[in-house]
């Protein structure tokens, strides 16, 4: 069993500098994308889970909405396993709908002024 555990956006440096033991596994490490020109999430998610570089296609001409890209599990890793469970990933089981309602929450609760309604 293969279990990989990742968030959006971590800053490696912040971890180490913060010595934030509860992120850290036996195994883990930084991602050199220094191979890309616009490493955005999508970008970088769809590389990882195919192995090969998928910026092209991703960002490619008349891709308006990246968020709906999606690969078949033939074209991932995950075909190399038995039922895999893959939760929340970009570009295979994420959700543009639950993105959006979980970004609209984020920003109400940080552009209120209102002590009282953050406590909601």
């Amino acid at each position: 069993m293969i279990v990989v555990f990742a968030i959006d956006a971590l800053e490696y440096k912040k971890v180490e500098e913060y010595n934030c033991n509860n992120l850290k596994q036996q195994k883990y490490g930084k991602t050199d994308i220094s191979e890309f020109s616009q490493p955005r999430t999508m970008v970088l998610w769809s590389s990882f889970m195919t192995g090969q570089n998928k910026e092209k296609e991703v960002l490619g001409e008349g891709n308006k909405e990246i968020w709906n890209k999606r690969w078949r599990i033939e074209e991932t890793f995950f075909n190399e396993f038995k039922d895999p469970a893959v939760i929340d990933l970009p570009g295979y089981s994420y959700e543009l709908d639950v993105h959006e309602k979980s970004r609209k929450l984020l920003a109400e609760y940080f552009e209120t002024d209102y002590s009282e309604e953050k406590r909601r």
